[in-house]
């Protein structure tokens, strides 16, 4: 599961919670991107530990892109770039699809609820 929210990211894989603030040149970014980005936090969280994932994402137009692979925007297709080659060298079966947001459990991690103990981004750093 991956959510972003304007100011925040979250990756929830196997009980597993990375988290973080976009910050730098990430806070003004699109929405989409940002949900990308998540998604590709989540992704690189369960990429020792799963080889299938189905990631959940309640953006519709990054599950879409995710589903196809690629977008029209250029910094989209560089995040979904990296999460090809995630799959490819951890040769993982990845599944998306979407979700609504209120079933979504990475939700509250990005408004505001902490995780105890949460990992740091792999792409992303707060």
């Amino acid at each position: 599961l991956s959510d972003a929210s304007s100011s925040e990211w979250a990756a929830v894989v196997g009980g597993m919670v990375a988290q973080g603030k976009f910050v730098g040149e990430w806070a003004p970014r699109h929405i989409f991107l940002k949900e990308l980005a998540a998604a590709r936090e989540a992704i690189a969280l369960a990429e020792d530990t799963h080889r299938e994932l189905t990631l959940c994402v309640d953006n519709f137009a990054a599950v879409r892109a995710l589903q196809r692979g690629h977008s029209s925007n250029y910094l989209g297709n560089g995040i979904l770039r990296d999460i090809f080659n995630i799959t490819e060298r951890s040769n993982m079966v990845l599944t998306v699809k979407w979700v609504p947001t209120d079933s979504q459990e990475a939700d509250r991690y990005t408004r505001g609820t902490l995780h105890p103990n949460p990992r740091p981004g792999v792409f992303l750093r707060s």
